[in-house]
């Protein structure tokens, strides 16, 4: 289901991401308290993010720098789409 997300509410995503960012935290062995001395965002912040997925983006950015997935965070709408040959060619000439 490729497109399952378009299933989602914006909620569900945000706790989604929440649900990887704490899998992930967990297998490097950080607590939620040493996230939070990590990034400098306060420990009641990172519990809320876990439970409820709300943070502010910068959070997230700094969350994402202490767990190793800046490359993730970065290529966020970064996808381009073409509809034809005509539109790949223009986009490589003028970004050379």
């Amino acid at each position: 289901m490729e497109n399952a997300w378009l299933f989602e509410t914006p909620n569900e995503i945000a706790l989604s991401i929440a649900a990887n960012e704490k899998k992930l935290r967990k297998s490097k062995g950080i607590t939620q308290r040493q996230l939070s001395e990590m990034t400098g965002i306060p420990l009641p912040t990172i519990r809320l993010f876990e439970q409820r997925g709300t943070i502010s983006f910068v959070s997230l950015v700094k969350i994402s720098l202490s767990l190793g997935t800046v490359e993730e965070m970065k290529s966020l709408f970064s996808s381009l789409s073409f509809r034809n040959i005509d539109e790949v060619i223009k986009y490589a000439k003028k970004n050379r």
